[in-house]
């Protein structure tokens, strides 16, 4: 396998902490630690109190989410 068609097929994965993530997605930090003690997310810990999150597993469930929501009516 050619390692240049490798590394542009595969992006690199991005850990994020929940409050920089909120941010770039519009949403509640909470709102990511509820997702991840349900098990919609994953959330990974280092240490006892650093927890992070991946940021392209987060955008797919997001986009998940919208791509399967009901359309508004008046």
């Amino acid at each position: 396998m050619n390692p240049q068609t490798n590394a542009a097929t595969h992006e690199a994965r991005k850990f994020l902490k929940a409050r920089e993530l909120s941010r770039r997605l519009g949403i509640c930090s909470k709102t990511l630690a509820r997702w991840a003690a349900a098990g919609k997310i994953s959330r990974f810990k280092h240490g006892e109190r650093l927890v992070f999150f991946d940021e392209q597993e987060v955008i797919a469930f997001v986009e998940s989410g919208r791509m399967h929501a009901a359309p508004v009516t008046n």
